[in-house]
């Protein structure tokens, strides 16, 4: 599917060619810009990732990758800022509040999607005592559901050019949707589950194309591509950050809690790194005291940590330019020009 891809964007993709030779376009390119955003995100994530599992929080290893990622983080807004001609990302966009808060809160997207994805699945297999295929085919109402609800939410858009009640219904339904979740138990029925994911993958699925369109329709025409690739990478960052602290919470938690119910180190070691393995090796006492470690923790901390961002999205909707065709006031005149952009981008896409 991947080459098929390749050749269909080749030779179908219309695009326009950039005048110049290449010494002069690989000149342009931000290789400054590029180093410093890997290392920092690397450092941030490796510090991220060990406290807690291999290291304390407060040791060296821990604090002195984090504190220089967070430096480095400095550094980089700093020379995109003041020195890069061209820079990775023009941080002068974010001037526009409606991209702003579609940054944050594509960012909070990325963490509660991502970390949903992951870790009912491990709900299924862990608490549930599901197969790998059986959580596979649980998870389908969230999937088919969030697939079809960004197509609908992305013509819907395209079509009329409202953007901003599907993020504001988006993200009210999901935080509900995860509220909800966070009643699951080992007794909970596939009827609630499936339920609850239908309304996560409704509200995951009228955010997730709405708020680039939002996006692309508030920058100049110039700027789009970058706008579009600083969304994605902020999903994805915040995807990738989630799963690391959900994971750093879930260890620590369940390390405490199988500690002082008399687990070994290499017995815990292995329950921390296949928990779903464990079935038949354990004693009845002991996959009694791992279901009730993962079953409180697994749920309510990583729930509470996507319900959290959730909330802060719902803060941010405050920020978003109200829907332009809804309005008949006297409004800036970039704000007039958003239908137009929407409908535009509609057609483009």
């Amino acid at each position: 599917m991947t080459a098929a891809s390749i050749v269909l964007v080749f030779f179908l993709l219309p695009l326009r060619r950039v005048k110049g030779s290449v010494v002069t376009k690989i000149r342009q390119i931000d290789f400054i810009g590029s180093a410093l955003t890997l290392a920092w995100a690397v450092l941030v994530l490796l510090a991220l990732s060990w406290a807690g599992n291999q290291y304390a929080w407060d040791s060296a290893a821990v604090l002195a990758p984090l504190f220089i990622g967070l430096a480095l983080l400095v550094v980089f807004i700093v020379i995109e800022i003041k020195v890069i001609p061209l820079p990775l990302i023009p941080f002068y966009i974010l001037r526009n509040m409606t991209v702003t808060a579609c940054m944050l809160t594509t960012f909070a997207n990325g963490a509660a999607f991502y970390a949903t994805l992951y870790y009912l699945p491990t709900f299924f297999q862990v608490v549930r005592g599901a197969s790998a295929i059986r959580s596979g085919v649980l998870l389908l109402p969230l999937v088919i559901i969030q697939t079809v609800c960004a197509f609908v939410a992305g013509i819907i858009v395209s079509k009329t050019g409202d953007y901003w009640w599907n993020m504001v219904l988006g993200f009210s339904i999901w935080t509900i949707g995860l509220g909800l979740m966070s009643t699951l138990g080992p007794n909970t029925s596939e009827a609630k589950i499936a339920g609850y994911q239908v309304l996560v993958g409704i509200g995951a699925g009228q955010t997730f194309q709405t708020s680039l369109i939002a996006i692309q329709a508030s920058v100049e025409r110039k700027d789009m591509a970058v706008a579009t690739g600083l969304r994605n990478f902020l999903r994805m960052l915040g995807g990738t950050i989630a799963l690391t602290v959900c994971s750093t919470i879930i260890n620590n938690i369940v390390s405490s809690e199988l500690r002082s119910s008399g687990f070994s180190s290499d017995l815990l070691r292995d329950v921390l790194n296949d928990p779903t393995m464990l079935s038949s090796t354990l004693q009845q006492s002991q996959r009694d005291a791992v279901l009730a470690a993962y079953c409180t923790f697994l749920l309510h901390h990583p729930l509470s940590f996507f319900l959290a961002n959730e909330r802060s999205k719902r803060d941010k909707r405050m920020f978003l330019l109200p829907n332009p065709l809804n309005r008949h006031l006297s409004l800036p005149n970039h704000i007039h020009g958003q239908e137009s952009s929407i409908k535009e981008i509609g057609r483009c896409g």
